[in-house]
Parts: structure tokens; sequence; C-alpha cells
């Protein structure tokens, strides 16, 4: 029995389509390996991170946390969140996640924003002048250092109660916002 020309073509090209299919399918596969992969090795360096923030967070010592804001050409400028870290531990720290909240008096979040004062991939981080730490360096035991940090993200309403606070009253202000300041990842080096 003989095939016709008519029917070789219409044999190669659905075999080539199965054969394309084929390929695009195991491709699709490994690349969701992959993906699978390092989210799961994300998600473990972050329950280890949280999981040593929790053991190590009374030695390490967050002070003097304060936000300022000024009001320039009739808008309020940037946020500067500034502190102290400290270490009081006897280990390396090359890591610090800092999770700063802005709450309303009524408990509710107005502002949530996580910080990394140790690290440089978070845009915004500045070493103080006086303290010659580099950035990319771990926190050696018993070794403090100051940091500020530009909360570039910080909605428009916020500004305003923040600089509604540091106008006049800062006690008792109507519509004041309460910082909260927690260690939620650390790790050691």
């Amino acid at each position: 029995m003989f095939l016709k020309k008519k029917h070789i073509s219409v044999i190669a090209f659905s075999s080539s389509i199965i054969v394309l299919v084929l390929v695009a399918t195991l491709a699709g596969y490994h690349l969701y390996i992959q993906w699978k992969q390092d989210t799961l090795a994300l998600r473990y360096r972050n329950s280890i991170s949280e999981l040593t923030a929790k053991i190590f967070r009374n030695d390490i010592v967050l002070s003097n946390m304060e936000i300022k804001i000024e009001k320039q050409k009739g808008e309020p400028s940037v946020p500067l969140l500034q502190g102290n870290i400290k270490n009081n531990s006897g280990r390396k720290i090359g890591s610090v996640s800092i999770e700063i909240t802005l709450e309303n008096p009524d408990g509710t979040v107005a502002y949530k924003e996580w910080v990394d004062p140790l690290g440089d991939d978070i845009p915004g981080v500045y070493m103080s002048p006086l303290v010659r730490v580099n950035p990319k360096e771990a926190l050696m035991p018993g070794e403090d250092i100051s940091f500020r940090y530009f909360m570039k993200n910080c909605p428009h309403e916020v500004k305003e109660k923040m600089l509604a606070k540091s106008a006049f009253a800062k006690e008792g202000t109507k519509g004041s916002l309460k910082m909260k300041f927690f260690i939620v990842g650390l790790v050691l080096s």
C-alpha cells in the first residue's frame, strides 16, 4: 500500500507537533522542579533566620529608635528611621531583619516595613559616618552601630500623621501613630 504525497506531509507535520509538545512538556517540568527547589530552599533559609531571631532576640539590643520627618516646600519629606543596634551575644551577626510597625491609636496597622541595618541589599540603609563599619561585614560580639534608613515607600497619609505629631504636642496628639519594632530575622556569621 502506497502513501500519497499529501498523507506523508500530514504525517510529518503531526509528528513534528507531537515532538514539539513533548519537548515543551519536558522543559516546563524541568523549570517547575527548579522553581520548586529554589522556593523550598528560600523557605528553609527564612525559617532558620526566624528561629535564630527568636533564640537570640534578648541578646540583640535595639535602642534610640525614632522616626524624624520635616516639612519641605509644602510637602512632607521622606521619613528617616534612626537607631542603634548592639550585639550582646558571643556570636558574629551577619544580618538582622527588623520589622517596623506604625499603628493608629485604635491598634490598626497604618504602615509596616522591614529593615536590614547590616545588609546593603536593601536600598536606603546608610551607616553613620562616625561608625566605620562596612555594611558587608558582620556585627562582632559587644559591638554596636548606628543606622539610618529612609522610609521611601511610606504613604502620604502616614507622613502627614507623623508630621502632625512632631509639629506641636508630641504626647496626646489626636490621631498620633505608635511605633513598634521587632527583630524578625537573624543570620549568624
